[in-house]
């Protein structure tokens, strides 16, 4: 938008701003206070690390109208402890604190995370102060509590709506929306507000009061009739679900590099590569800046780069992430604060660019989520790839789903975008249904991007039944046009499922199935982790390299059509599979209404070569009026 001015936590200063209490105006103050989600340790036993429960992450919003219309966000403590500037400390009060506020919607942002159980989980208020340039004060308090309730995603649908998924984690108590506000204005949703049972996701589609672009500052809060309210800051994501691989160096399968392997990737529905800027003109021979302004537009290809691979560039649309940091949150030191500055600087130099981190665990990644805003974690189970937990620990296959779930929750509304392992410098290669249920975890995980590891001509080719087949197959599907909309505006858990294969999603579980609920589509996701022979252990020694993959049958899965579901408009016979980028017909399995409000799926047959099937149906929304 022309014109706004959005100050954000870009200097990073150890100055104090002092303002005597009594002369700040009031303000009144909304949030969300999670936990961090982790895995037991039992099942994922990471280096002797103790269960996060201490703290979590907070964010704060809040209208604020300074007197000047060119303030600039100067400071903000959290019970006298600043917050903004953040400066690096001890971790007592913050492992790491961000602030924004724009000029335009006067919304003021805050997020971060503690581990001090005193101001997080003793149900006692915090004071927020904020100061502004042109000496004007607020302060209000906002007491972190624990809520059933999420913004679970939030993002545009187009140029002109936005879509809200709200989901209701609890066991037993029904929710009921009263109105939804985004930058602090009450917006028009095009679907009334269903009751929201418990385990139960409302999809709200609206038109805000404000246009966004990439990098920008918003808000959505959403009030409830008991008188709660969630609410978040973020900035505008993505606008598509990338494609994204780590390519061996010396390949260059970019436009203008290699063209064989290029074609070779974008064959593969690849479209969005990473580079770091010293890696790239080693092995490419060109400026990586030149080839991101003057080829990627007219190809339509994306890079994630490191920060010196923004120099010089002025296409900044084709760049997809600045990513900071791999595998970085193995210990909880000055390493969260480093990151957090890096994250700064990028958005001071260049605010319509997005900031990447990946990480490894899933009892650190609580504490770093938020950081950055896209997360990301890997977790390998084929190919004798190392892991976070010993290597003389049972791996289960789940893991491939459990931790990038894991990752997906921590770090929601915001967008996770998690790995799937694919060919890259282990002692073998992955067999292709590897490498499908690999893919599968992305999807089911709830992942708003997908990343490979890695891609590398030599071994594609010498692999290349499969990646040609089922490989090429899943990543064209993941790539067909209306399904690959609907895993980026819609989420996962969004209608209320059983099935009939029982157990632990994250552990032992034949099968695992998820919906991906869109304002118009219903995508129903299975994934079969009927395998057993590999060990994490004996691989070293070449035995049990592979996991052996057996057939298996879904015998039924019933979807519960929610309130903000026309069940009219549902019909299996509309139902299709998603296979590369076709929609065909459904076989080797049956879709009927089981009821007026169910939709049976019997009879699904996972084949041990292709342990991934995608069902999507058209559906529609009650109208304002008509529920």
């Amino acid at each position: 938008v022309s014109g706004e001015m959005t100050q954000s936590a870009l200097v990073l200063l150890s100055a104090t701003l002092a303002v005597v209490a009594g002369a700040c105006s009031p303000a009144a103050l909304q949030g969300h206070y999670r936990k961090d989600f982790y895995l037991p340790y039992s099942q994922y036993p990471e280096y002797h690390q103790p269960d996060p429960t201490q703290g979590g992450r907070a964010h704060v919003v809040g209208t604020l109208r300074p007197s000047s219309t060119a303030a600039v966000l100067r400071g903000v403590q959290v019970n006298g402890q600043t917050a903004f500037p953040f400066a690096n400390g001890t971790l007592t009060y913050f492992d790491w604190a961000r602030a924004q506020y724009s000029n335009q919607t006067h919304q003021f942002a805050l997020s971060f995370h503690s581990r001090n159980v005193d101001w997080m989980d003793s149900g006692k208020p915090l004071t927020v102060q904020v100061q502004f340039s042109d000496g004007s004060c607020f302060q209000g308090q906002y007491t972190p509590r624990v809520s059933d309730l999420y913004l679970t995603w939030v993002t545009p649908l187009n140029t002109s709506s936005w879509i809200a998924h709200v989901h209701n984690g609890a066991a037993s108590k029904t929710a009921a929306v009263q109105s939804v506000l985004f930058d602090g204005v009450p917006v028009h949703t095009t679907t009334p507000f269903a009751p929201l049972g418990p385990g139960q996701h409302m999809v709200l589609p609206f038109l805000p009061a404000f246009t966004k672009s990439r990098g920008q500052l918003f808000t959505v809060q959403v009030n409830f009739t008991d008188g709660t309210a969630v609410a978040y800051g973020a900035r505008v994501p993505e606008q598509r679900f990338p494609i994204e691989a780590w390519p061996h160096s010396p390949d260059c399968p970019v436009p203008g590099g290699n063209q064989k392997y290029y074609k070779d990737l974008r064959d593969h529905s690849i479209d969005t590569v990473f580079y770091s800027k010293g890696d790239f003109e080693k092995h490419c021979n060109e400026k990586l800046a030149d080839v991101i302004n003057t080829k990627c537009p007219s190809e339509e290809f994306y890079f994630w780069v490191d920060p010196k691979g923004m120099d010089g560039v002025t296409e900044t649309k084709y760049v997809s992430a600045v990513l900071l940091a791999d595998e970085n949150d193995g210990q909880l030191d000055n390493n969260l604060y480093d990151t957090l500055s890096a994250a700064l600087a990028v958005q001071q130099s260049y605010p319509d660019v997005l900031t990447y981190q990946g990480g490894k665990t899933n009892r650190h990644d609580g504490a770093y989520a938020g950081i950055c805003d896209i997360q990301g974690l890997d977790f390998y189970v084929a190919s004798c790839a190392p892991t976070i937990i010993p290597v003389t620990t049972t791996l289960p296959l789940q893991g491939s789903y459990a931790y990038i779930h894991n990752a997906r929750n921590n770090h929601m509304p915001l967008p996770a975008m998690t790995y799937s392992q694919l060919y890259g410098s282990w002692a073998y290669a992955a067999n292709a249904n590897e490498i499908v249920l690999q893919l599968g975890s992305v999807l089911l995980s709830g992942a708003k991007g997908l990343t490979l590891f890695q891609t590398s001509e030599d071994v594609m080719q010498k692999n290349k039944d499969a990646w040609n087949g089922a490989v090429q197959q899943v990543l064209g599907t993941i790539a067909n046009p209306t399904l690959r909309e609907t895993l980026r505006t819609g989420d996962i858990d969004s209608l209320p499922f059983v099935s009939s294969d029982k157990g632990d999603p994250n552990f032992s579980i034949k099968s695992l199935s998820q919906v991906v609920r869109s304002d118009r589509f219903i995508a129903v996701l299975m994934l079969s982790f009927n395998a057993d022979g590999y060990s994490n252990t004996l691989c070293h020694v070449d035995a049990s390299k592979h996991w052996n993959f057996a057939d298996h049958t879904v015998d039924r899965l019933d979807l519960s059509l929610t309130a903000d579901v026309d069940a009219g408009s549902v019909q299996p016979g509309a139902v299709r599979e998603v296979v590369g980028s076709a929609l065909v017909p459904v076989q080797d399995a049956s879709v009927s209404l089981a009821d007026a409000g169910t939709l049976r799926f019997s009879s699904v047959k996972l084949k041990a070569d292709m342990p991934l099937r995608v069902f999507l149906l058209p559906y529609a929304q009650p109208a304002k009026g008509g529920m």
